[in-house]
């Protein structure tokens, strides 16, 4: 008994010994090695990992820019576009190149759908290099689609065409635009030339199906769909336009798998949350439902496609004064 007491001791030291040797070697990484550290991360897609090592950098070393810029770039790939805008401006104050964080600054706004804040720094704003200023163009045309002035936007992606000739999300841009107006054969035209030239373009192939599905050719736009998952099995839109398809046809258990393919990829995504919502309704699972819809309009309130869904809910369940509220 005695010698196993002896020896528990001497485990606990060994383990104490190392514990401490691993602190130690922790502490020596300073913020260059920190940096250098996170971008071995970034380039291996393990976009949590890199963000935790430039926070780890910003706390030795919290005045500098290109780990605030790099934290922005990462947060955006994390889907936490508000906090990435905090960094990328504290980056700016850092006198980081504005060619470089205009772009991911624009990008964030966007995906935060702070479309007239976006069209209020960057629509009258030009760039002297070009790819910076394709891309900005890029991202005020999106806003001014999604503000409903196809002239403006017509306009913003011709500027960003005109910088970057053949720059892919410009000519997806104008297709949108084209297919919101009714031009299927010059959307599906615009989709087919970015595909030709960057196969890997997820974008250009849910382009492609929206064009087929406003054709009403479900069959050939659920083929590609599945070629824009080939292409980037993390293209979010494509696995949700594939769980809204099998939702459509009633085919609930396609859809609970194309979910748990979304799953992988969506890390926190709220798209999730409002799939997982729309399929347990359609399973007549009224409180997982609602508990789903609910979910999401406590982070985006105005989320129409969930308000729609807890509005079916409480009508479902008999309370049609909530209903008629949501």
């Amino acid at each position: 008994m005695q010698n196993r007491v002896i020896a528990r001791r001497a485990l606990r030291f060994v383990a104490c010994l190392a514990s401490a040797a691993l602190l130690t070697s922790c502490g020596k990484e300073g913020p260059d090695a920190l940096i250098a550290s996170a971008k071995d991360y970034a380039a291996k897609g393990d976009h949590n990992a890199a963000v935790i090592q430039l926070k780890n950098a910003l706390v030795q070393a919290p005045d500098n820019g290109e780990a605030r810029l790099l934290l922005g770039r990462e947060l955006l790939e994390v889907r936490d576009p508000a906090s990435a805008e905090k960094e990328l401006r504290r980056a700016l104050q850092a006198k980081q190149p504005e060619a470089l964080v205009a772009p991911l600054l624009a990008r964030s706004l966007f995906e935060m759908r702070e479309f007239d804040a976006l069209l209020k720094e960057f629509a009258a704003r030009r760039f002297d290099d070009a790819a910076t200023d394709a891309r900005v163009r890029t991202y005020v045309g999106e806003a001014y689609l999604a503000r409903g002035k196809p002239a403006e936007a017509a306009a913003a992606f011709s500027a960003a065409l005109q910088a970057v000739p053949g720059f892919a999300p410009a000519r997806l841009g104008a297709g949108r635009l084209a297919l919101g107006e009714g031009r299927l054969d010059d959307a599906l035209k615009l989709a087919d030339r970015v595909i030709a030239a960057a196969p890997r373009e997820a974008e250009a192939y849910l382009l492609k199906a929206d064009v087929q599905l406003a054709h009403g050719d479900r069959a050939a736009a659920k083929n590609t769909l599945a070629a824009a998952l080939q292409a980037d099995e993390a293209a979010l839109p494509a696995h949700f336009a594939l769980v809204s398809l099998a939702l459509d046809e009633g085919a609930l258990e396609r859809a609970a798998a194309q979910l748990e393919a979304a799953r992988k990829v969506a890390r926190g995504d709220l798209r999730l949350a409002y799939f997982d919502g729309l399929l347990a309704f359609r399973r007549g699972e009224i409180a997982r439902a609602r508990e789903h819809a609910l979910q999401v309009l406590k982070r985006v309130p105005e989320h129409v496609p969930s308000l729609v869904l807890a509005g079916a809910v409480e009508l479902q369940a008999g309370q049609a004064t909530i209903a008629e509220d949501y």
